[in-house]
């Protein structure tokens, strides 16, 4: 049995430089409304955009995505995938046999947040629930049961990745659920996290919503 910590990963766009071209696009349709393409100039972008941010004109912003993937327990992903319009591609626990020698042969589970802080007693029922239900899923599958039906006995802390693609307005309102006080803390720290990546990679789009969840 392992526990890990959930984390996440920007896939694209990796560099600034690639974050500015999808910015350029989201610029062009948004002065495609007004006919003002002779305005493009060398960082118009910035402008344009904060303009329509200003004006809660982000439909404009759909036309950008960002890509990232993330690692959270299943009780994660089972708010995450709430949201739409996303694409989403989740580690499968039906095709993923956790007894084979690629994992390890063993669970991974994920750390609940405020953990540390946990007295000696819900540290130690809390690792006994996981260590059971590995040991349950592992015989299981030694009796000749398929993956997708010996994960039933998995619980919600069971670590999974997902890789999530979501338009630049997606993004904005996952934040505005997610970075919320009364949101749960585990994807609310992710999200604050991803928020303040996201707004060093494109401050026109997310510099606003940082400020105010992660002052």
């Amino acid at each position: 049995m392992k526990i890990v910590k959930p984390s996440f990963e920007i896939l694209f766009p990796k560099t600034k430089e690639l974050a500015t071209e999808i910015l350029k696009v989201v610029e062009l349709a948004g002065r495609n409304c007004y006919k003002s393409e002779d305005r493009i100039c060398e960082g118009s972008h910035n402008k344009m955009i904060g303009m329509l941010r200003m004006k809660k004109h982000e439909s404009v912003m759909e036309h950008g995505n960002i890509t990232v993937r993330m690692i959270g327990s299943r009780a994660f992903t089972h708010q995450l995938v709430r949201h739409r319009l996303a694409a989403y591609s989740q580690e499968s626990q039906r095709y993923c046999n956790y007894s084979k020698g690629k994992f390890n042969n063993e669970v991974t589970f994920i750390e609940p947040e405020g953990f540390d802080d946990w007295t000696r007693p819900q540290k130690d029922n809390f690792k006994c629930a996981l260590e059971e239900s590995e040991t349950y899923y592992q015989k299981l599958i030694s009796y000749g049961t398929k993956a997708e039906d010996a994960r039933g006995v998995l619980p919600n802390a069971c670590k999974t990745e997902i890789v999530v693609t979501m338009n630049l307005r997606s993004w904005r309102h996952f934040f505005k659920m997610r970075c919320d006080k009364h949101a749960q803390a585990e994807i609310r720290n992710l999200a604050k996290g991803l928020l303040k990546e996201m707004s060093e990679l494109m401050p026109v789009i997310f510099e606003d919503l940082n400020e105010e969840y992660n002052d």
